[in-house]
């Protein structure tokens, strides 16, 4: 009888956590339990016992959250193509960039994060608003900051670099100048889940990175006056958000909607110019026909465009903000190319 009533007990405190996870609140919530249940709990003796495996089950759900979106942001960045430098068997060519002082190799020593408790999604009202602040403003020393291309990080005086292209013509261009130094190079097809997961890979034996595309250097530094660390990505003032179906609906919908944050500003400017009359429209995204819409607000003509970095959503998505996976859908570049480059890329393409 007393093995049934600790069962019991057990799925009521089970069941208030589970909740309190439903609770609409930047956080989790403390579990609340009917102060007669509680009681009856501190009678037989169950409430103590089981106080520590709740809190473990809350930490349990935490990671389990997190570990869902990483696999959905996967999925995402899985369906975004990047270029890279590979020799004959399909590898990725190492590049080479010695510091002035190439003494030993820099003495690492592992550091343990700080540890940061999930937040839950915000309210639907002020998603918008979060999503907003996500992304750095115009002014001055606001921009999100990463240590991935800090070059005093990286694990070697001597550090070995994988270039990873936004832009096919660059990764051409490399390739070329290569196969002038007398190496034997080709052009491969990456996604930027390739890239993300070998800049968070910590035993990585090279360090990654992303060359965007030369106006989102010049958007995100602005014209060269500030400094920008990480890999720019950019949305619209308003935002654009991806939808379901045509809809007349006007305010973001997290159940149907997904903010747009693209790789290009001018694929950025492009897109919402293609709405601003109407509001709302359609276009290729991914080899499929998508619809979109302008969230409320301001719309001239020339959207203010704000930037972020791509390393910091990634990290925010996977730890203490998970449920960022599930709101945000990542545009390919759309980058024009020349014939020239179009044979060249058909002719060397390696996937």
């Amino acid at each position: 009888m007393q093995y049934w009533l600790h069962c019991v007990c057990l799925c009521a405190a089970l069941l208030a956590l589970v909740e309190s996870r439903s609770a609409p609140s930047g956080r989790l919530s403390r579990c609340r339990v009917n102060p007669r249940l509680a009681a009856a709990g501190r009678a037989c003796g169950v409430f103590p016992r089981y106080t520590l495996a709740a809190a473990g089950i809350g930490d349990l759900f935490g990671y389990l959250d997190r570990v869902r979106s990483r696999n959905v942001l996967h999925r995402q960045l899985s369906e975004v193509p990047i270029y890279v430098v590979t020799d004959a068997q399909g590898k990725p060519v190492l590049s080479y960039y010695p510091f002035d002082d190439a003494a030993a190799d820099v003495p690492t020593s592992p550091s343990t994060p700080p540890k940061q408790s999930v937040k839950r999604m915000p309210e639907t009202a002020q998603i918008s608003e979060q999503f907003a602040q996500m992304f750095a403003t115009d002014a001055a020393g606001q921009m999100a900051q990463t240590t991935v291309h800090d070059l005093s990080q990286m694990k070697r005086r001597i550090p070995r670099v994988v270039l990873y292209f936004v832009d096919p013509s660059a990764c051409a261009a490399q390739v070329q100048e290569l196969r002038r130094q007398g190496q034997d190079a080709y052009v491969g097809v990456a996604t930027l889940s390739d890239y993300v997961r070998q800049a968070e890979n910590s035993n990585r034996d090279s360090d990654p990175i992303l060359l965007p595309a030369p106006e989102a250097l010049t958007r995100a530094t602005q014209n060269g006056k500030h400094s920008f660390r990480g890999t720019p990505v950019f949305t619209t003032e308003p935002p654009i958000v991806i939808t379901g179906e045509q809809s007349g609906a006007t305010e973001f919908n997290p159940a149907t909607d997904k903010f747009c944050v693209f790789l290009s500003p001018e694929n950025a400017v492009a897109m919402y110019r293609g709405a601003w009359w109407t509001g709302s429209g359609t276009t290729e995204m991914g080899g499929r026909t998508v619809h979109y819409r302008i969230l409320p607000g301001p719309k001239p003509w020339s959207p203010r465009i704000r930037a972020a970095s791509l390393e910091d959503l990634c990290r925010r998505i996977q730890t203490s903000e998970p449920f960022w996976a599930t709101l945000l859908q990542f545009a390919p570049p759309g980058i024009a190319l020349d014939e020239n480059t179009k044979q060249l890329l058909r002719n060397e393409i390696r996937h």
